[in-house]
């Protein structure tokens, strides 16, 4: 479940242009949660459009924990209609299967090189007990382009928003 799914395949300037929405659930997925939200998105790509022309989007699933859509902007018809009709599909999964993806008060982090969540008041308090801090990687769910997911995605918690949660010197 970890490689990307693309209905068919992007040269590298799409790649570039591409941009990424990634959702977070409130936990980790199941192997069967997995397994719905892959057909669920396989049939939402494959019929998703802005003014009745197809766009070119994909999604992946990674860590058991995060849903990410990705749109090439090669088309330049993608429209908020269409990028709002991705977010209802999104809540449409939430009752689906009973957990959430749009709770932005949670983090999420690496720690012994395995994936952990959290709460920001839980991460506060890790840090304040100094088991997290500046260097800890963490997730930034804020990327919105394929470079950025690659590159900035996973970073340092004193180079992210995640800055704030943690003690002042």
């Amino acid at each position: 479940m970890g490689a990307p799914v693309f209905l068919r395949t992007m040269n590298a300037v799409e790649l570039q242009q591409t941009k990424v929405w990634v959702y977070q659930a409130n936990r980790f997925l199941s192997p069967s949660e997995e397994g719905f939200i892959d057909q669920y998105m396989r049939r939402f790509i494959a019929q998703w459009r802005a003014h009745g022309l197809k766009l070119q989007g994909a999604y992946e699933l990674k860590h058991h924990l995060f849903l990410i859509i990705k749109l090439t902007d090669e088309a330049d018809y993608a429209t908020g209609c269409s990028i709002d009709q991705s977010m209802k599909e999104v809540m449409q999964l939430e009752q689906a299967l009973g957990l959430r993806f749009f709770d932005r008060q949670r983090v999420a982090y690496l720690m012994d090189n395995q994936v952990c969540q959290c709460s920001t008041k839980e991460f506060k308090e890790l840090a304040a007990q100094g088991v997290v801090g500046q260097h800890t990687l963490v997730f930034d769910n804020t990327v919105t382009t394929i470079p950025d997911l690659a590159d900035k995605w996973a970073k340092p918690a004193h180079l992210s928003w995640h800055n704030m949660l943690l003690p002042k010197p």
